[in-house]
């Protein structure tokens, strides 16, 4: 009899243990959970930083790209208007035709103006999911 106690009492010591790291699992468990999600919401807002950053070169290097523009522009307007000046000093009305050109310049910079326009529609387009997948963190 004393042997079955003894063999009861060690069956009960056995679970008794088995319950103990059973519970220690199930928390090792839950933090590794815990780190998982915690590595995908840090990788969801990696991904996201890294895309505004990506976009953000692209507008820079488009807004160099329309500054080089409207740079060019601009020394064109002025050489053709002293040209245009200095011929109608010179010529009179034969230089005024020549005047016409000049109006060939309003269709590029009419491209630069729908250049910036679309540049700012995809910068507040960006700005805007920013501000979606930060509002979407808080929550």
């Amino acid at each position: 009899m004393k042997e079955q106690a003894n063999d009861v009492f060690e069956i009960c010591t056995y679970v008794d243990g088995l319950e103990k790291k059973i519970v220690s699992m199930t928390e090792e468990l839950t933090s590794m959970q815990d780190q998982i999600k915690k590595m995908q919401e840090d990788t969801l807002i990696n991904n996201a930083k890294k895309a505004l950053t990506e976009a953000q070169e692209r507008l820079n290097a488009r807004c160099e790209q329309i500054k080089s523009q409207v740079f060019e522009i601009k020394v064109q307007v002025k050489s053709t208007a002293k040209n245009i000046v200095d011929e109608t000093k010179a010529k009179g009305g034969a230089a005024l035709y020549r005047g016409t050109e000049f109006v060939g310049i309003k269709k590029r910079l009419l491209n630069v103006r729908t250049a910036v326009f679309r540049l700012y529609e995809n910068y507040c387009k960006k700005m805007m999911q920013h501000d979606i997948i930060g509002l979407t963190k808080a929550a």
